[in-house]
């Protein structure tokens, strides 16, 4: 399918209707309300263009598509573009990043949330983030393989989960601003060497850096409990873990590359860290 007209009737196009195709060109009905996730991924559409009654954009409708370099809104209070990039109606939520774009973005101040799946798939090699930003959402940029560093703000308290995943980040710091930290945010981030945590967060979530490039990390002292397969998969060949450790999940460092580990006497719960072979001496 490389071209289609929607028909007049059509009020919502479910997820990934037309995702993986070679569609180049869309006419979209006036009536449409909803969009919903990953309807056009990955096709091959270089413009699309949003009617008046349209109330929902799914989490990466258009991403991956990579001729597409701008977003169009017309009469549509739900929605506002500035400089190509789609918002919602205030300006407040950065929805969508074009996936063709240019490689380099100042988000604008006053912008508070960076929306699920929003640079998701794109090229984009440096994003600065404001300091109004207080949310970066789900998947935000998920396979953004370019992206190789980023600074956090100490404005933001939320990173939500596989936000970074698979994405091209060679290091990392989280803020101790930071109060709520999703599953598998740095999941196949193959690229992640360094990361520098500051203490506030009492947990590391499941998943966080399962099958990244970490190395080596200090677990901030405030840390309290490692969840399951936070660590795997890894080439993690040194953690120095906090003294007020109480539990380690399942599988959290199985087939990362430790040879040691030391446990404090804070520790309560341990479920199988890592594979045998490799750990030498506990």
């Amino acid at each position: 399918l490389t071209s289609i007209t929607i028909p007049s009737t059509v009020t919502s196009i479910g997820s990934y209707a037309f995702a993986g195709t070679q569609l180049a060109s869309v006419t979209m009905p006036s009536g449409l309300v909803s969009i919903d996730q990953g309807a056009f991924s990955n096709a091959r559409l270089t413009s699309i263009s949003l009617g008046a009654s349209l109330t929902t954009i799914g989490q990466s409708a258009f991403a991956g598509n990579s001729g597409l370099s701008s977003y169009s809104v017309t009469g549509n209070p739900n929605f506002s573009t500035v400089d190509d990039v789609l918002f919602n109606g205030n300006g407040t939520t950065l929805i969508a990043y074009p996936p063709g774009a240019s490689r380099t973005y100042s988000i604008p101040s006053g912008v508070t949330t960076i929306g699920a799946g929003a640079f998701a798939g794109t090229s984009v090699q440096s994003v600065t983030i404001p300091s109004t930003v207080t949310s970066i959402g789900t998947q935000a940029f998920s396979g953004a393989s370019s992206l190789t560093s980023i600074t956090i703000p100490a404005s933001v308290t939320t990173i939500g989960p596989e936000a970074f995943r698979e994405s091209g980040l060679t290091s990392f710091t989280i803020p101790s601003t930071v109060t709520s930290l999703g599953y598998g945010v740095f999941f196949f981030a193959r690229q992640l060497a360094t990361v520098v945590w500051e203490p506030g967060l009492s947990s590391v979530p499941s998943n966080l850096f399962w099958n990244s490039g970490l190395t080596s990390i200090n677990i901030p002292s405030t840390v309290t409990s490692i969840e399951g397969f936070a660590f795997a998969d890894t080439p993690l060949t040194s953690v120095t873990m906090p003294s007020g450790l109480v539990s380690i999940g399942q599988n959290a460092f199985s087939n990362a590359r430790l040879t040691s580990i030391s446990l404090g006497a804070s520790l309560l719960s341990l479920i199988h860290i890592s594979e045998p072979t490799r750990l030498l001496s506990i």
